[in-house]
């Protein structure tokens, strides 16, 4: 393809995530159809299909590029370089960048919600979706444990460190965090107090080992 031609395709491309964008945080998933998409960015529905098989794959698609323009994914990719000389640091980067006051905005933002509504929907016609959102999460969670194993093996924690336990503890204060608008007790200045949390676990880590197996 020619590089004008694929320059256009990307353009394209990225003016229909913005229009799903817009159209799924003010309608939501159901109510938004692959017309109103096409109608909205100004594109044809063929231009649609030329990047995405349907609306699911759309949806999961806005969802990976919205977490590479927040940082969510980047710093944990890195973490789990086996190349990578500070896993453990770039891991901390990557629960960090969570604080930011963009990610902040979009974890609150109706995105988000519609985001949240799939993942925890019985609506049959939604299933296939959510398998494919849930298999991001576990895609999410095979790179946390990977750059937890790469601390390990670069010895920036102990040799009988509880991975498991260890990916639990991080995951489900990033996820509380993260969701802390669905909870019952506030806290102010959220961002500031999560970036003391996140300090305080990192120093604990290297805490959380394995135990002795009992006869």
């Amino acid at each position: 393809m020619p590089k004008r031609t694929h320059e256009a395709a990307m353009r394209t491309k990225q003016v229909i995530l913005e229009a799903a964008l817009s159209l799924f945080s003010e309608k939501g998933y159901d109510k938004t159809s692959l017309s109103d998409v096409a109608r909205t960015a100004g594109v044809t529905r063929g231009a649609i299909y030329w990047h995405f098989e349907d609306k699911g794959e759309l949806l999961c698609a806005l969802c990976k590029e919205l977490a590479e323009k927040y940082h969510l994914t980047s710093n944990l990719e890195r973490a789990a370089n086996p190349e990578e000389e500070d896993p453990l640091g770039q891991l901390k980067r990557w629960a960090l960048a969570h604080t930011s006051s963009e990610a902040a905005i979009f974890f609150s933002s109706d995105f988000a919600k519609t985001l949240r509504s799939i993942v925890h929907t019985d609506n049959s016609s939604l299933s296939t979706l959510r398998e494919n959102i849930l298999e991001m999460i576990a895609e999410r969670n095979h790179l946390l444990k990977a750059a937890v194993r790469n601390a390990v093996n670069h010895r920036q924690l102990p040799s009988d460190a509880d991975i498991d336990l260890i990916c639990y503890c991080l995951a489900d204060l990033i996820f509380g965090f993260c969701n802390r608008r669905d909870l019952s007790f506030d806290i102010p200045n959220p961002e500031a107090n999560f970036v003391r949390l996140i300090g305080l676990a990192f120093e604990g880590l290297h805490r959380l080992r394995k135990e002795p197996p009992r006869f």
